[in-house]
């Protein structure tokens, strides 16, 4: 009879039950809302996938109709690239061996021209006159990945270009603009070369684009729900609490 009433009680206390409440709400609201991220991520992956896999369009649409929605779209130019300005992107490595890549306006029979990164060359021919054999200067036909400029990281990393040394570490074509003399060049966007009619050299080796977007939202959602959990756990461990002797002794004399 003594030890029935010793049993412990669940008593957790007003405070400590709203308190619970509330944030388990918002715990089991963070989860659900990386869950909608989640959907959210893959059907863009897929969509970006998509356009880099559908058959190239041909020739490169009017500046107006240049929209991000043609981001990573595969698009088939003609025409030719000018030899001067060539901007180098240091610091980019092919199969382990340090390089940079290079990028050329390319003239498009429209009378615009648009930047190509051409791809890697290694370090050894970082100057034009070192490979002068890889300098095309006939009309080729090309074919490109659209890609729109700017800096994609944090804000708080970006490096500066040196447009003066010609080190450039993202794609300003605002920038790259007053360089461009012998055409007006389309801004916001550039071309990522992945095929060219031009074989006479293996250099500059194409870089290609990937579609790597970060999507970490399932291993989010399931931290707010594992967090949500141990929060129950808490709560109802924290809300067992003994029998008090003068409650045992008022129910012993009831």
């Amino acid at each position: 009879m003594t030890d029935a009433h010793h049993k412990p009680r669940f008593h957790p206390g007003l405070w400590l039950t709203v308190f619970s409440v509330l944030l388990f709400s918002a715990l089991i609201a963070l989860g659900f809302w990386q869950l909608q991220r989640l959907a959210w991520k893959e059907a863009l992956i897929a969509d970006l996938q998509a356009r880099q896999s559908a058959d190239a369009l041909i020739g490169l649409p009017d500046t107006a109709a240049l929209t991000p929605a043609l981001e990573f779209r595969r698009i088939a130019v003609t025409g030719r690239f000018a030899t001067q300005p060539e901007f180098r992107f240091p610091g980019r490595s092919h199969q382990g061996v340090q390089g940079l890549h290079i990028a050329l306006p390319f003239l498009l029979p429209d009378g615009r021209a648009i930047i190509v990164n051409r791809g890697w060359v290694p370090q050894s021919q970082a100057l034009p006159d070192d490979r002068t054999f890889s300098l095309p200067t006939d009309t080729i036909r090309i074919e490109g990945i659209v890609r729109r400029d700017g800096w994609t990281g944090s804000s708080q990393f970006r490096p500066d270009n040196d447009a003066a040394g010609n080190n450039w570490f993202y794609y300003d074509t605002r920038a790259m603009a007053a360089n461009v003399k012998e055409a007006p060049l389309v801004q916001g966007f550039y071309l990522v070369a992945v095929r060219s009619s031009d074989s006479e050299s293996d250099l500059p080796i194409p870089v290609g684009v990937e579609v790597a977007l970060t999507n970490n939202h399932l291993v989010y959602a399931i931290t707010w729900f594992t967090l949500a959990l141990g929060l129950v756990v808490i709560y109802f461990l924290r809300g067992i609490r003994p029998k008090e002797p003068d409650d045992a002794k008022d129910n012993g004399k009831s």
